[in-house]
């Protein structure tokens, strides 16, 4: 929301919004990193009741070596490589062709994120009673998936109207399939 007041803002026509939410993200990232870098690492933990460390060669191929963590790895790669891609494509589309301000993008952003945070823990909880983490990939995926047909409209007034709550149900989607995706990736990292 803090993004959404200062990316529009343009005095004397130079973009200092741009170069404030720059030099928050720097900020945030170190701080983050500092932050993340006093969290003990699981491994560890692991590796005292396995005995000796592997190589790190080992680490990856051990993983690898099972068909079924191939296919999720690169399927799982290869969505995400999609979403990445294609997502620049919508605050351009917003802005360039259907006259909605970067600020108003922004916002939705954050609900976005929003959608995320109060969704992970639904989530979790779900695949915690069902023990099916495939399932949730596949539907939030499928969620994902389909939420672009939502803007074939090229009514800015339309989109207007109900992207905020698509853009929430996608961070309500997002965070599962990245929790589901975190889980199984897990199942196959740490068996023995």
């Amino acid at each position: 929301f803090i993004a959404a007041s200062l990316v529009q803002y343009k005095p004397d026509g130079y973009p200092v919004g741009y170069g404030a939410l720059f030099m928050m993200a720097f900020i945030f990232a170190a701080l983050s990193t500092a932050l993340l870098s006093r969290v003990p690492d699981v491994r560890e933990k692991l590796l005292e009741r396995a005995g000796p460390p592997e190589s790190i060669i080992h680490s990856i191929r051990a993983p690898l070596s099972s068909p079924d963590y191939r296919k999720l790895f690169f399927g799982a790669a290869a969505f995400n490589g999609t979403v990445q891609m294609a997502g620049p494509y919508f605050p351009y589309y917003f802005t360039h062709e259907l006259g909605i301000s970067m600020s108003e993008v922004a916002i939705w952003g954050a609900i976005t994120g929003l959608g995320c945070v109060l969704s992970a823990g639904f989530w979790g909880h779900r695949i915690d009673r069902t023990r099916e983490p495939g399932d949730v990939m596949r539907i939030t995926a499928f969620m994902i998936a389909i939420s672009p047909l939502f803007y074939l409209v090229r009514s800015g007034e339309l989109v207007r109207w109900y992207a905020p709550v698509e853009f929430f149900v996608n961070g309500f989607a997002w965070a599962g399939y990245q929790v589901a995706f975190a889980v199984v990736q897990s199942e196959y990292l740490f068996l023995d």
